[in-house]
């Protein structure tokens, strides 16, 4: 979840701020599933300008990690709608029935720059070229590659989980990958699990998962 921050249309030169989900795509920007009806999406239709600050789950919101992202807002092309519905749907299930209650859209926020803080004194901005990183060798294998995660290596990624994130979960399954790492979902949470380095190749993929195994393991 982020906060949303749109240009309001029914109150000029004010800020309206909206809770949101989101995911983080291959390309590095950011995805957003928004209804047809909704306030943020009339102000987005004047205005593309936003922002979406995600907040780290510190108990000390003062010293916890935050990231703004700072971007364009613009509807997801056809031929890419699918791609990016399968990995928002893969974080939350629930909102493929949203399309029965309203007519919701995927919207893509465009990267412009990141400002990132990371507790008191801590503070830097990202740019664009910075942020976004090369295209793995897998990524047209990505989902191959976590079916075979979640079909063959069930109980690795369980006892990843244990091991890491202490989380004694009786499920894992893995949602997505990226060179730094991945995301599962256990019974309880959805976790990210870093690579010790990133890995841009099929081949460094399997030997990384096979390390954080065998950790796992001892």
């Amino acid at each position: 979840m982020g906060v949303l921050s749109t240009h309001s249309r029914e109150h000029e030169g004010y800020p309206f701020g909206s809770v949101t989900p989101y995911v983080l795509l291959p390309n590095g920007n950011l995805a957003i599933y928004l209804s047809n009806i909704a306030q943020h999406t009339h102000n987005i239709e004047s205005n593309p300008k936003v922002c979406l600050t995600i907040l780290d789950r510190g108990e000390d919101s003062q010293a916890s990690g935050r990231v703004s992202f700072l971007g364009d807002a613009r509807a997801v092309s056809e031929d890419r709608v699918a791609a990016v519905g399968e990995r928002y749907f893969s974080f939350f299930e629930s909102a493929r029935g949203y399309i029965e209650t309203h007519d919701f859209n995927f919207t893509e926020i465009e990267l412009l720059r990141v400002r990132y803080i990371q507790g008191f004194g801590k503070i830097h901005w990202i740019e664009k070229e910075a942020w976004v990183q090369a295209v793995p060798e897998w990524q047209d294998d990505e989902a191959s590659i976590v079916a075979h995660m979640n079909d063959d290596h069930a109980d690795s990624l369980r006892a990843m989980c244990r091991s890491f994130v202490a989380d004694d979960c009786e499920s894992a399954e893995m949602l997505s990958l990226d060179p730094n790492g991945f995301h599962v979902r256990t019974p309880s949470h959805i976790h990210y699990l870093n690579f010790a380095t990133p890995c841009f190749t099929t081949r460094e993929v399997r030997e990384e998962m096979i390390r954080l195994s065998r950790l796992a393991g001892a």
